[in-house]
């Protein structure tokens, strides 16, 4: 029988760690935010799609690390999108403009957003914890080819390795 204090303290401390590599990320992207642009933007021309955002999650809030083609009355679904894609562990599309009218519904008459395609790839350096969200958008409805999945399956590779990548330079650092 597992003991509810110990699995209490081990998902405390899951995530304390989790906050922990959100931080050490958003801190080295700033450094480096160029790089993560040019990244961004590569995915977004390669699919053919105005705007892609990088946001990692932070006690429930998304914090737009990098993004472009973003505006601010975009921004609001944009979240709302990543906040459902927040709970997978795999791609997540939105395809229906319907869907779109319904997550815009809530807003009170004060989101303009265009967008009628979205992407959401979870993103994580250990598989399991989902540390935020690659997203990618577009004003026009769309879906999405086997061609397409691929792509985006190999983006999803690259900022996680990046992600990575900066959890072991921020490890190195501190020993």
């Amino acid at each position: 029988m597992i003991d509810p204090d110990s699995k209490a303290k081990q998902e405390a401390q899951a995530r304390a760690d989790e906050r922990s590599i959100i931080s050490r990320f958003a801190e080295m992207a700033k450094d480096d935010l160029p790089q993560i642009q040019e990244i961004l933007e590569f995915i977004g021309n390669r699919l053919e799609c105005p705007g892609a955002m990088l946001s990692m999650t932070e006690n429930g809030r998304h914090r737009v690390i990098a993004s472009f083609g973003v505006g601010t009355d975009d921004m609001e679904t944009i979240e709302r999108c990543a906040s459902q894609a927040r709970d997978g562990t795999r791609l997540f599309t939105i395809d229906d403009p319907e869907i779109f009218g319904d997550l815009t519904a809530g807003t009170g008459g004060t989101e303009t957003s265009h967008i009628r395609f979205y992407v959401g790839l979870p993103l994580s350096v250990d598989g399991s914890s989902v540390l935020g969200i690659l997203s990618i958008f577009d004003f026009k409805a769309r879906t999405i080819s086997d061609r397409v999945r691929h792509l985006l399956s190999n983006a999803q590779m690259i900022v996680n390795s990046l992600l990575a990548s900066y959890e072991a330079k921020k490890i190195a650092q501190e020993s």
